[in-house]
């Protein structure tokens, strides 16, 4: 079964539906490739706050801000109901919780945390979490952060610092490995032109001692 954006299928153990999820986006003070290892510790924070089951709790993508801003990430979840939707009062519950900062997110791993929207039908606009930040209003999220960039599917990119140095990495230790097998090698040909030239004569060369002309006197 194909459920079309935003809708979503139903967590497993659950009949197979396409529901409404609430869409939740927040910015992390941690840095892409930190937060990666840490996805289902992030799940697991939120699913437990709201008490909801681990599997209804679904990080569907990650970015860096900007690439002037790559020590923070934003994390896009979905928190998906079992049944065909949320009971009337969760979804406003929810809502109240992020904005409120209720949500006991650690900030040994994540730093501060700051809520970009809440969307969900018949929730009020989300508020602007902080001034000059511009939010959209109540209509279900479209695939595009508040700041008109497009979030990337968890896993797709990796900030172009961390990437470069890391290829930088490499190439040097291709260079000096290169390197030291040339070294090698040169040492290995010096070795045997020296055995060569300076080993031992060949029994066919080897000296007599002066022999005295036939007939010669003592």
């Amino acid at each position: 079964m194909t459920c079309t954006e935003p809708m979503t299928y139903t967590p497993a153990g659950s009949p197979c539906n396409c529901v409404w999820p609430i869409q939740v986006e927040l910015r992390l003070e941690v840095a892409l490739y930190t937060f990666f290892p840490l996805v289902s510790e992030l799940a697991k924070e939120i699913s437990s706050s709201i008490l909801l089951d681990h599997g209804q709790v679904r990080i569907m993508g990650a970015d860096s801000v900007t690439q002037q801003q790559l020590e923070k990430t934003t994390v896009l979840i979905n928190l998906v109901p079992r049944e065909l939707k949320f009971g009337e009062s969760f979804p406003l519950s929810v809502y109240k919780k992020f904005w409120h900062k209720e949500i006991p997110i650690k900030s040994s791993l994540f730093g501060d945390y700051e809520v970009l929207y809440v969307h969900y039908p018949g929730l009020p606009p989300s508020p602007p979490s902080s001034p000059g930040i511009s939010i959209s209003g109540s209509m279900p999220y479209s695939g595009n952060q508040s700041n008109g960039q497009i979030i990337k599917p968890l896993g797709v990119k990796i900030p172009k610092q961390a990437k470069h140095g890391a290829i930088a990495r490499i190439t040097i230790a291709v260079v000096v490995l290169s390197s030291f097998s040339t070294l090698v090698l040169c040492a290995v040909i010096i070795l045997l032109l020296k055995h060569k030239l300076h080993g031992p004569l060949s029994k066919d060369c080897h000296l007599h001692p002066l022999a005295k002309p036939s007939g010669s006197k003592g």
